[in-house]
């Protein structure tokens, strides 16, 4: 097929040379996550599902409550659980500490506090960088990440807020 036409229209031409087709990184495809600290593990929130990360307050017990309700806070006026993601994980206990804190998490309606040994930062993932939970996590755990993330040299398991509150309610 020849080529007719006026050279100056041609000149005013973009040629592409990327393949639009291609898988690109979308600018917007990111998930903010909560890096944060259990025991010696590292763990992390969708930071949609925050509401608040507070220093530790006067939790109250609360008898007769499952083992992984480490009490309740009075949050804004009303009665928070705090839920002991350690004791759901299966991850040792330890003493509080003053880099403790309070992730109040919610999810339609249904909220709790997460007691976190230790909050690192708020970072920002690609998606094709978010991975499906490892099929060798103990099941007892997996029941709870629904995908995982590495963070510098960090692996985090990225926490299912709803099957949490389900849980804790």
């Amino acid at each position: 097929m020849s080529q007719t036409g006026d050279p100056q229209k041609l000149e005013n031409v973009t040629i592409y040379e990327e393949d639009f087709y291609a898988s690109k990184e979308d600018p917007e495809g990111f998930i903010q996550i909560l890096a944060f600290r259990l025991a010696q593990e590292w763990y992390g929130v969708d930071a949609i599902k925050i509401k608040v990360i507070m220093n530790v307050r006067q939790i109250a017990y609360l008898p007769f409550a499952p083992a992984w309700v480490a009490g309740i806070i009075n949050f804004r006026g009303d009665m928070m659980s705090v839920t002991d993601l350690k004791k759901i994980l299966g991850l040792p206990g330890s003493e509080l500490t003053e880099t403790a804190r309070l992730i109040v998490v919610e999810d339609g309606l249904c909220s709790t506090a997460l007691l976190a040994d230790q909050i690192d930062e708020i970072i920002a993932v690609p998606v094709g960088q978010i991975y499906p939970k490892l099929e060798s996590i103990a099941p007892q755990r997996a029941e709870y990440i629904e995908a995982g993330c590495k963070f510098g040299q960090k692996l985090l398991g990225v926490l299912d807020v709803k099957r949490i509150l389900r849980k804790d309610h």
